[in-house]
């Protein structure tokens, strides 16, 4: 049995099973508990942690109001303006401000962007490895057949290769065919991520 399939089987029967690749029983525990934590926060705080592998980007707010008009106006906004969720505040923040929230990871410095409609940024990845990342991303969701909500769109798009790291930062809801612990885990095992698994104690 492959991990991903183990990781499959015991999502869905809930069994601690042995396997080599896991240490002990301790550590697929703390599998499941990562996978839980993540289903609880919104989609976009789940594809910047997996993406830019990085505590920050998960626990971003989004610009206040003032801050964003003044970012969007092309006034300087200082890094020191930026303020931060808790690990356990941050599961009760189930809406997200898109582009204030994509403003402050801008502000943050991971991401270049564009400006369009005035008030819309389209994000662009600078660092290889997050690009790399998004890859991955990106063709597991297209293999798995994911529906992404954007809201920027009323109805759900296909994904396809001509998929952008923006578009994953405008998700309002992934869909998928099967329970979503289960790709919740495989995503963290697909791009190798760190970060979430750090949150848990």
């Amino acid at each position: 049995m492959q991990r991903r399939e183990f990781l499959k089987y015991s999502a869905i029967t809930g069994t601690t099973m042995a396997f080599p690749q896991l240490a002990t029983s301790n550590e697929l525990t703390k599998i499941i508990k990562t996978a839980w934590y993540c289903s609880k926060l919104n989609p976009v705080r789940f594809i910047a942690g997996l993406i830019f592998d990085e505590v920050a980007e998960v626990f971003l707010k989004p610009l206040i109001k003032s801050a964003f008009n003044d970012f969007t106006s092309g006034r300087s906004v200082p890094k020191s303006s930026l303020s931060y969720y808790t690990s356990s505040s941050v599961k009760e923040a189930t809406k997200i401000e898109h582009e204030p929230y994509k403003a402050s990871v801008v502000i943050y410095g991971v991401v270049d962007y564009e400006l369009y409609k005035q008030r819309e940024l389209n994000l662009q990845l600078k660092r290889q490895y997050d690009k790399e990342r998004f890859v991955k991303i990106r063709d597991y969701l297209k293999s798995e057949k994911a529906e992404l909500q954007l809201y920027t769109y009323n109805t759900p798009i296909d994904i396809g290769d001509s998929l952008e790291p923006n578009d994953l930062f405008n998700v309002e809801q992934i869909t998928f065919n099967k329970p979503h612990k289960e790709h919740y885990q495989n995503l963290l095992e697909e791009t190798e991520n760190q970060v979430f698994q750090k949150l848990i104690v």
